[in-house]
């Protein structure tokens, strides 16, 4: 009973032993895993990623009497929007003759493949409350870098549309209820 108390105490000092024994097998396995993980590391092909974030606030309605004309959408709502209008056809195509990404291809059909292909690498993700990432992967960092720019710069034109529209909505309609009520006070 007492020798197998004894094992017990000595078992991480028989494990030291074992080590030092066979040191050159430890080395040699270490050396052979640092030396593959070199030839894996310069072997596997290079690809750049570039991102950033976008903020997106919630839209705050300065006048009361205009609240009501206003329909408020949940922010995730808002989002998922947002990303499904970034990776839209509309916004691929003009992507992709902004960086004369088709200049290559010679059907129809190897058009629609760029698309799809940008559409799947293109990364939209939310991050935070507010926040939307986009990142792109290619072998070439020059082209990632520029995909993701040009999507961002895209989106924001888009965005800056659709508000200018609105506004003009809202002007519209404001004019047109002040001819309505000039009319009924004459």
């Amino acid at each position: 009973m007492e020798n197998a108390e004894s094992n017990k105490f000595t078992l991480p000092l028989d494990y030291l032993k074992i080590i030092f024994r066979r040191k050159w097998i430890l080395i040699v396995g270490i050396y052979a895993g640092l030396l593959g993980g070199i030839i894996l590391a310069q072997s596997l092909p290079k690809s750049y990623e570039s991102s950033t974030a976008i903020l997106v606030e919630e839209g705050k309605i300065i006048n009361p009497l205009i609240s009501t004309l206003a329909v408020s959408t949940a922010m995730v709502e808002r989002m998922q929007t947002i990303q499904e209008q970034m990776l839209s056809w509309n916004s691929l195509t003009k992507l992709i003759r902004k960086l004369g990404l088709d200049k290559n291809l010679r059907s129809q059909y190897e058009y629609e493949q760029l698309v799809l292909r940008l559409r799947k690498d293109i990364r939209v993700r939310l991050g935070g409350k507010n926040v939307i990432r986009i990142a792109f992967t290619d072998k070439n960092p020059g082209k990632a870098q520029a995909v993701v720019k040009n999507i961002t710069e895209i989106f924001i034109n888009e965005n800056i549309k659709t508000q200018s529209k609105e506004t003009d909505d809202a002007v519209s309609f404001i004019n047109d209820q002040l001819t309505l009520y000039r009319k009924k006070i004459k």
